[in-house]
């Protein structure tokens, strides 16, 4: 049903969603200040930024948060963020799948192209509810989410690092074939 969806766009729909991602990110997250006032009240790198951190490192950063009254400021930012999965994913599995066919690669293949992008989508949304629950009262919420935090975090990296380097390959062998063609016929 997901491949479907993405299958159905056209290229010019593929790249809005593209531009949107990226101008989205830009604009409501680092142009507006908030992503950079989230980091700076964390005393060093994001926890979205720090794949597979453990709870003390986490516990710390949070608290860190709380200490500094920001809570409003990364409640905001987190909201601005939600919307910004929502284009990533959009983003992500329609170049993903455009790329996959233009490769002609394997149909298991599209398939994971539309489906590591929700993965990513799902991590991230699982990583902004964990922070919310420990930078919110009551904060007995805190040592538990700081305890899986960083896997969030991890898997957020991982599935966004598999779906970015499906896209990559997709157009790399669309180009080659593309190239390859365009020799053989002229």
């Amino acid at each position: 049903m997901l491949l479907r969806f993405f299958q159905r766009l056209s290229g010019r729909q593929v790249l809005l969603l593209a531009a949107l991602a990226i101008v989205w990110f830009q604009g409501a997250l680092v142009l507006s200040g908030l992503y950079p006032s989230h980091v700076r009240a964390q005393g060093g790198p994001a926890i979205e930024e720090t794949p597979f951190m453990d709870a003390a490192e986490a516990s710390a950063r949070l608290t860190s948060i709380n200490d500094n009254g920001h809570q409003w400021s990364t409640m905001a930012l987190l909201g601005a963020d939600a919307l910004n999965v929502v284009f990533l994913f959009l983003a992500l599995g329609a170049a993903g799948v455009w790329a996959a066919r233009a490769a002609n690669f394997a149909p298991f293949v599209q398939q994971a192209a539309s489906v590591l992008p929700l993965l990513f989508a799902l991590g991230d949304m699982a990583e902004n509810v964990l922070i919310l629950s420990a930078i919110l009262p009551p904060y007995d919420v805190l040592p538990k989410a700081a305890g899986v935090i960083g896997y969030a975090t991890g898997l957020k990296h991982v599935f966004f690092g598999a779906s970015a380097l499906l896209l990559v390959a997709g157009l790399l062998v669309a180009v080659a074939r593309l190239l390859l063609s365009r020799r053989a016929g002229g």
